[in-house]
């Protein structure tokens, strides 16, 4: 059964709109819905998180199709879905590692065709794992990195953990979901 967890604010409006979003998208989809609630987003992404199921990272600032959620779940590898970066609006939210990309190695909408793209790290507001990446990880799954210009969010964080793993991230350009923020 496909776990997905919601990290979320504390504002009701949000916890109830994102929750009848999946039941709505997810009804024919075998599905636990977990929404983690609190300042922290790190921490709401690790609860609940465990090797035993597939798990689906979907921010309640998402909105997904039922095709959107197949063929994301179709993937064998940790894999993103496509969602418009919110300081950069003309890129994908995935890409490097740099502040500021070179132009060669950006992640722009324009550009990029809808294909399945390995990148060094994906957005985490629509994100597959497998439950067998899962289990090759440490916990915390989720977690700030440090690097040389500063510290990373949860999700490149969680990224930079699966490479030093050994795992591959990817970039599902033809999996568009809209991103409300």
């Amino acid at each position: 059964m496909l776990r997905i967890i919601t990290p979320c604010s504390r504002d009701v409006w949000e916890q109830a709109l994102i929750v009848e979003h999946v039941a709505e998208v997810c009804r024919d989809i075998p599905h636990k819905h977990i929404v983690n609630c609190g300042p922290l987003v790190f921490r709401n992404r690790n609860l609940g998180l465990e090797p035993d199921a597939d798990c689906l990272q979907w921010d309640s600032d998402i909105r997904a199709t039922p095709e959107a959620v197949a063929r994301i779940t179709s993937h064998k590898n940790i894999t993103g879905g496509a969602y418009i970066h919110r300081r950069h609006q003309s890129r994908w939210c995935a890409g490097v590692w740099a502040t500021e990309p070179r132009p060669e190695e950006e992640m722009l909408v324009s550009s990029i065709k809808r294909a399945v793209y390995r990148v060094p790290w994906v957005g985490a507001g629509f994100l597959f794992i497998p439950a067998a990446r899962l289990a090759q990880l440490k916990k915390p799954y989720f977690r700030h990195e440090f690097i040389d210009d500063g510290q990373t969010g949860e999700d490149v964080g969680f990224c930079m953990a699966a490479m030093r793993a050994g795992l591959d991230i990817y970039l599902d350009a033809g999996c568009i979901v809209e991103h409300l923020i």
